[in-house]
């Protein structure tokens, strides 16, 4: 869970918020699969 911590910490407020009800509502393999799509959208 530490990485995603820092992970929410460097994200916008707006997907903070979307992933972090991801992060409550489902496993943690769609919380990476969140991350991975925040990175994808960074680039």
């Amino acid at each position: 869970m530490t990485e995603f911590r820092e992970f929410r910490i460097a994200v916008p407020q707006s997907d903070l918020h979307v992933c972090s009800g991801a992060a409550d509502a489902l496993p943690l393999l769609l919380v990476h699969g969140c991350r991975n799509t925040f990175f994808a959208k960074v680039r």
